[in-house]
């Protein structure tokens, strides 16, 4: 004997609003987790910006905002995007924010995507590596997964061009097909 059981309107309303509910609970979770990597992806720009400055001379203020921009220029190409550097003395010790222009409107750089965070990351990785003269080596593991597929090519082409102008090398661990074509060598692991 088969029992047929008549649900209550609430128990209706809750059986089709969960999965809902736990769907957007779900892309919530990996927005959030996708905010937190631009939180430290800033944390880490701030520290390079400022060990940079604090190591070099004056006048590469300048030359690290000049760097950045044809950075920009060059792979946002259809966008109008540069950097301004805010300096602040406090004490004896100095700090910079990076300010974000596009189309001549100012932002401060958490305010931008991170695709653009991680293109300026890598370029003040660039050169600190450089300024500082350290290892001329640099180590990317997925750091550039945040740009927009309509950007890797004009990426890749720059970071080859820069980081041979700059002499350094880079070691990228990617899952993008276009920034293997513009590699020196490829390795490529499983499948």
């Amino acid at each position: 004997m088969i029992s047929t059981r008549e649900y209550t309107p609430f128990e209706k309303f809750t059986n089709s609003v969960v999965p809902a509910l736990e769907a957007q609970i779900d892309e919530l979770k990996k927005t959030n987790a996708e905010l937190v990597a631009q939180k430290e992806l800033l944390a880490e720009i701030s520290s390079y910006l400022n060990s940079y400055i604090q190591i070099t001379n004056k006048g590469t203020e300048d030359e690290l905002t000049t760097l950045v921009n044809e950075a920009l220029l060059t792979i946002f190409d259809d966008q109008s995007i540069s950097i301004r550097l805010d300096k602040k003395v406090i004490g004896f010790k100095v700090f910079y924010q990076i300010m974000v222009l596009e189309d001549g409107i100012e932002g401060s750089v958490d305010s931008y995507g991170g695709g653009i965070l991680a293109v300026i990351a890598v370029i003040l990785k660039i050169i600190f590596l450089v300024k500082t003269q350290s290892y001329p080596i640099l180590f990317l593991d997925e750091s550039l997964g945040f740009v927009s597929e309509q950007y890797q090519a004009k990426l890749s082409a720059f970071l080859k061009a820069f980081s041979h102008k700059m002499g350094i090398t880079i070691l990228l661990v990617s899952h993008q097909v276009t920034m293997m074509t513009y590699a020196d060598n490829v390795i490529t692991i499983g499948e």
